[in-house]
């Protein structure tokens, strides 16, 4: 696989140069997407601890749901807002004017896994 991958670069890369139009192969285009979805911790965040319900009353703070991932990824630097962008990118809904448990900002539709269990935050 790996003389493979490379034989598939000098090719590209020749062309390239060569100012050739490159027609990337569908399966290279799957594969490069699942590996970014493998080492994408915020797509493994929602997948391990999120569940999406498209029930309205479901809620989570923007608060809370940071302070779960930065429970889970404690060495990851990120700030609160570059989160916020990032997993409003994944689809998730949010809402500035819904309040719970007094924080201001929620994601809805979603919740989190098994709540008694999953949560980081209950630990």
């Amino acid at each position: 696989m790996i003389n493979s991958l490379y034989t598939l670069l000098f090719e590209y890369g020749y062309r390239y140069i060569k100012k050739e139009k490159i027609q990337i192969p569908k399966q290279f285009i799957d594969t490069k997407n699942e590996l970014l979805h493998i080492i994408d911790d915020n797509q493994n965040f929602i997948d391990n601890y999120i569940q999406i319900t498209d029930n309205d009353k479901d809620r989570i703070s923007k608060t809370d749901q940071f302070e779960c991932y930065k429970s889970v990824y404690p060495n990851k630097y990120i700030t609160e807002r570059q989160f916020f962008i990032e997993i409003k990118q994944k689809n998730i809904k949010y809402n500035s004017k819904l309040r719970l448990d007094g924080n201001q900002g929620c994601y809805y539709g979603i919740k989190f896994k098994d709540e008694n269990d999953n949560n980081p935050l209950d630990n």
